[in-house]
C-alpha cells in the first residue's frame, strides 16, 4: 500500500511539474526505423540532436546505456533536421544502430521550442510531455519509475506522424590535387574534428582549426582579421599525415583564398613535468565516445576522454589565456577534468591534486594572423 502511495504522488508532482503537450512528433524520413512492434511501448524517449552537435555527440553512449536496460518498455528515438544521407553517413562513420530519423520540417523544432542542443524529452502513451532536460539528466532511478507507472499501458501509434520531406540536397564541391580529387562542403554548424581510416583523411571545423593541424599548434596561438569564419567539411586521399596537410595547406591557399602572416611573441608558458600517475582519473572515468580525444567544456572546467599529458595541455592552451607545455615521456591515455577559468586555479590544481612539477618562463611562441583575399 505504501508503495502505491508513493508511486501516486510521483505521478501527481509530475503532473503538475510539467504542461501536457500532446502534439505528435514529426518524422520526415527514416534513416533506420523501429519494428512495428516498438511503436506502441507506453514510453518514448525522444533526442534532438545534430551531427555537428559536440555534447549531443558525447552522450551518445549514456543514452545507449539507458536503451540497454528499458528497451523493453521505451521506444528511443534519435531525431535530427539534417537530411538523412548526413545523418547515415554519421552513424555508419561511428558504428552507431539507433533508431534514427530526419525532421527537415523544422515542426519539432517550433511545436517543443527546442532552443538548444542536446534536447530530449520523455513521452507518455498519449503524447504527453513526462520529463524534458539533457540526456545525461535523465537517471536510470527516474526512468525506473516512469516505467512502473506505465508498465501496463499501450501506446498510441499516432504519436508520430510522417511529412513530406523538403528537398534539401547536400552539393559537394571538387577541389583537385595533384594525385587525387578532393572533396568539401561549406556548412554553417559543424564541430571541429579530424579522423583518418585507411588513407581516407576527413576534417571538419573553422579554418583556424584547419590551420593549426596543419602546423601543429594551439588554435590559441592562430588570429584572424576577417568579421566572419566560415565552416568545412573537407575530406581527401592521401599518402600519410603529411601528404594530407599539404593538400590541406593548398586548399587554404587556393581556394579559400587565406594567407598567413608569422611572427614570434615573448609570452608567459607553464612548463609541466613528469610526475606519479597515481592521482589521475583512469580512462574509463569518461566515456563520451570510444576511441577519440573529445573534450566538454562549460564556464570554468573542461572534461576530457582519452587523452595523453600533452594532449590535455594543448586542450588546456585553446582554452586557457596561457600556453601550458608538457616536457615528459608519457604517453598513456587518462582521463581529465580541468579548471582553465582562473589561471591560479589551474596551477593550484595542476600542482596539488594532480601533482605536477609546474614552472613559469618566458619563451617566445609562434604566433599566426590570418588574412582573407575574398
Amino acid at each position: 500500500m505504501k508503495q502505491v502511495v508513493v508511486l501516486l504522488l510521483f505521478n501527481f508532482l509530475f503532473f503538475f511539474a510539467i504542461s501536457q503537450n500532446n502534439k505528435p512528433i514529426y518524422v520526415s524520413a527514416w534513416v533506420k526505423a523501429p519494428p512495428k512492434e516498438d511503436f506502441v511501448k507506453p514510453l518514448m524517449f525522444i533526442d534532438f540532436w545534430a551531427t555537428w552537435c559536440g555534447p549531443c555527440i558525447s552522450s551518445m553512449p549514456y543514452t545507449e546505456s539507458l536503451s540497454d536496460k528499458f528497451k523493453n518498455n521505451v521506444l528511443f528515438l534519435y531525431i535530427s533536421e539534417e537530411p538523412t544521407g548526413k545523418i547515415e553517413a554519421f552513424m555508419k562513420k561511428r558504428n552507431k544502430h539507433f533508431f534514427s530519423a530526419s525532421d527537415s520540417t523544422g515542426n519539432n523544432t517550433l511545436n517543443y521550442k527546442v532552443i538548444a542542443l542536446p534536447h530530449s524529452m520523455l513521452i507518455d502513451n498519449e503524447g504527453n510531455i513526462l520529463w524534458k532536460g539533457k540526456p545525461n539528466e535523465m537517471t536510470k532511478k527516474l526512468l525506473s519509475k516512469f516505467v512502473k507507472l506505465y508498465k501496463y499501458e499501450e501506446g498510441n501509434i499516432n504519436r508520430i506522424i510522417n511529412v513530406k520531406p523538403s528537398n534539401t540536397k547536400i552539393i559537394w564541391n571538387t577541389f583537385y590535387t595533384n594525385s587525387d580529387s578532393a572533396k568539401f562542403l561549406e556548412i554553417e554548424n559543424v564541430i571541429n574534428e579530424f579522423s583518418e581510416k585507411n588513407n581516407k583523411f576527413y576534417i571538419s571545423g573553422d579554418i583556424k582549426y584547419f590551420f593549426s593541424i596543419i602546423n601543429g599548434i594551439h588554435i590559441s596561438q592562430i588570429k584572424t582579421e576577417f568579421k566572419s569564419e566560415k565552416k568545412y567539411i573537407f575530406s581527401a586521399n592521401a599518402n600519410d599525415l603529411e601528404d594530407f596537410k599539404n593538400i590541406l595547406k593548398k586548399f587554404l591557399k587556393k581556394e579559400c583564398k587565406i594567407s598567413a602572416y608569422k611572427e614570434k611573441i615573448k609570452q608567459k608558458v607553464f612548463i609541466l613535468k613528469d610526475t606519479t600517475d597515481e592521482n589521475f582519473f583512469n580512462e574509463n572515468m569518461y566515456n563520451f565516445e570510444k576511441g577519440d580525444n573529445t573534450f566538454l567544456a562549460d564556464d570554468m572546467s573542461i572534461m576530457i576522454d582519452n587523452a595523453t599529458i600533452e594532449e590535455m595541455t594543448s586542450i588546456l592552451s585553446d582554452f586557457s589565456k596561457y600556453s601550458f607545455i608538457y616536457k615528459g615521456k608519457n604517453k598513456t591515455i587518462y582521463d581529465w577534468n580541468i579548471h582553465y577559468k582562473f589561471n591560479k586555479f589551474t596551477i593550484e590544481q595542476l600542482r596539488d591534486e594532480l601533482g605536477f612539477i609546474v614552472n613559469e618562463e618566458e619563451q617566445k611562441i609562434v604566433f599566426y594572423t590570418l588574412s582573407s583575399q575574398e
